[in-house]
């Protein structure tokens, strides 16, 4: 990660320190981890000189949770510090009871201050025996104990099995130092700054029973409601005629069910709907059902078989079926509203049956992995429709109102994007960039949000290049540059566009903008380098050439434009040098190896003079 910058207004974010947030943001938002799943870590101190021991999985602590914080605290009173742990990942908190130490005992000090601070945060305590010469123990009163983390204020000490008595020394945050006689082990004692005393307090049986985090068998069954309702990828399904429809809004929420005629819990599912399809209609849901069979082999079923089975049971949804690219856009939304990070790109992980329910505006509101009854769409189809907000939100679990929405739209529709464009969907992709870009001119949304809606459009416009559409894929870039002035990679592939349109001139200008705002630029230095060496412009040639051997001294092409410009100047040795180079790097490379013979050198990258 980079170092912060220490000022950011009026000047271009270090691209660095940008990736870095940005790749951090990427890690929160799709559930990865952050300490490679590594385990949690406990060390036992040896005492004296000897090294600390790794007893992680003799003391129970090597959770494979994403640990982040630690307390301690005497919680059940027995003498020794328990601990609570916070976790990034599920289960957000753990209690672990300190059962190892049996026969050990501690001594627990509370401090209150008066002529400073109530708490006596500062405060330095030490502990002695009264009447012998052990290395007394030294504990001070701090404010926070590690990473977002506050332990108890009831001062520690593991004193073992002696008895005492002991004298406890306190230095006070005031700089006053105050002595008290007569503590035993075990005791819990209160101390007032100035009292001179400490004040034992009562003992308590604390009784805490030994559990376990209880696991919830599978049903097969999620429904997920979005913080923030999704705009929908256009849905295109095949009707009974064959011919290509569009999902389209009325008004009234909509549910889209993908089911198929070989999965029993489908046809339970549709039998519920079909039964009670008077109240969905009551309550202005339409249902639209999509058959998905035949797409697990890459074409749509046959619609006879379909409509056979849709007589056989009299379903009134009629027989349309969903269309590869439609499932695969639901795949994408799916994947990515659940946070799952694959690289798999062709892999489906939706379920059959699964239903999406859209509300009115056909954004989408609540995802359903699995059947879903009737009662629980009723309930939800009533709170999406509630116009005067007093109904509990879908995605909350209490009533309530928003004192401050979220955020998190923008970067899903990054997301959305992203895999819409890996997928092949690039129509399907433009609306989510742009939506992202949208969002990024708004207060409360994350300030790198513009730059990530930036290179979704930049990955967009390549996809579109790659497709030969110069036309789109300029737009696309335009528009990069446009949400993110900053974004020197909008200005490169920019450039590279108007280049390869026949416009030397208004690419050089794209390119020169571009190395302003990031030197590193090793595209916009190779081709500005090119622009000079045709236009014989050698002296700029070969500076922008220099800077893209020292951006990356692997590249060939690099090194082999370099020589060309030296030895246009007449510098035939360093020419030379640059030309073996490009050919040590990349033997194969023809133009590198015929320059290197002409010069005087050998093309099979051995001596030249």
């Amino acid at each position: 990660m980079s170092h912060s910058p220490l000022q950011i207004a009026g000047k271009p974010v270090d691209p660095r320190y940008r990736d870095g947030w940005s790749r951090i943001t990427d890690l929160i938002e799709t559930g990865g981890s952050w300490s490679g799943r590594e385990r949690n870590c406990c060390y036992l101190n040896l005492g004296g000189d000897l090294p600390f021991a790794d007893v992680s999985y003799a003391s129970g602590f090597d959770f494979p949770d994403d640990a982040r914080a630690v307390a301690s605290v005497d919680w059940d009173h027995d003498g020794d510090l328990d601990l609570w742990v916070t976790n990034r990942t599920a289960p957000r908190l753990r209690f672990l009871r300190n059962n190892g130490s049996p026969g050990q005992r501690g001594l627990l000090v509370r401090l209150q201050g008066t002529s400073g601070n109530r708490d006596a945060i500062g405060a330095r305590l030490e502990l002695c025996e009264s009447d012998g010469d052990v290395r007394p123990l030294v504990r001070f009163v701090t404010a926070g104990s590690g990473y977002l983390a506050q332990s108890s204020k009831w001062v520690h000490f593991g004193v073992g099995e002696a008895d005492g008595p002991y004298r406890l020394t306190i230095r006070w945050p005031g700089g006053v130092t105050e002595t008290v006689e007569g503590l035993a082990a075990g005791g819990r004692y209160r101390v007032v700054e100035a009292s001179g005393q400490a004040v034992r307090q009562d003992d308590r049986d604390i009784q805490l029973a030994a559990g376990s985090l209880a696991v919830v068998p599978p049903t097969g069954r999620a429904r997920i409601a979005l913080l923030e309702r999704l705009p929908l990828p256009p849905i295109e399904y095949l009707d009974e005629t064959g011919t290509v429809g569009v999902l389209s809004f009325s008004g009234r929420p909509t549910l889209v069910n993908l089911w198929a005629t070989w999965c029993l819990p489908c046809v339970e599912e549709l039998h519920q709907l079909k039964d009670r399809l008077g109240e969905l209609d009551k309550a202005g849901l339409d249902v639209l059902a999509l058959s998905v069979d035949g797409l697990k082999d890459g074409r749509s079923s046959e619609v006879e078989p379909i409509r056979r089975f849709v007589d056989k049971h009299e379903l009134p949804f009629g027989t349309r079926r969903a269309t590869g690219v439609s499932v695969d856009r639901l795949d994408v939304i799916h994947d990515v509203v659940l946070t799952i990070r694959t690289q798999l790109d062709g892999k489906h992980t939706l379920p059959v049956p699964a239903s999406f329910l859209l509300d009115a505006s056909g954004h989408l509101a609540v995802i359903y992995k699995g059947p879903v009854t009737v009662d629980k769409l009723l309930s939800d189809v009533e709170l999406i429709s509630d116009a005067n907000g007093s109904a509990t939100d879908p995605c909350v679990a209490y009533p309530g109102r928003w004192f401050l929405r979220p955020h998190g739209l923008g970067a899903v529709a990054v997301r959305v994007a992203d895999r819409m464009v890996r997928r092949g969907h690039l129509d399907a992709a433009l609306p989510y960039a742009l939506l992202a870009a949208d969002l990024a001119t708004r207060n409360g949304n994350p300030f790198d949000l513009s730059h990530k809606a930036a290179g979704a459009l930049i990955d967009l416009g390549n996809a579109w290049d790659q497709e030969k559409n110069l036309d789109l894929a300029e737009r696309a870039f335009s528009l990069a540059r446009k949400v993110d002035p900053t974004d020197a990679a909008a200005l490169t592939n920019l450039g590279n566009i108007r280049l390869r349109r026949g416009d030397p001139r208004s690419a050089e200008r794209s390119y020169r903008q571009a190395i302003v705002l990031d030197p590193g630029q090793l595209q916009a230095h190779m081709n500005l380098g090119s622009i000079c060496l045709q236009q014989q412009r050698v002296f700029d040639a070969v500076r922008h050439l220099q800077a893209a051997v020292r951006i990356n001294p692997r590249f060939p092409q690099a090194h082999n434009l370099l020589g060309m410009a030296l030895l246009q100047q007449g510098r035939r040795s360093p020419a030379r040098e640059h030309f073996k180079k490009a050919v040590e790097l990349d033997p194969d490379y023809q133009d590198a190896r015929t320059n290197l013979e002409a010069i005087g050198g050998t093309g099979a990258g051995g001596g030249g003079r």
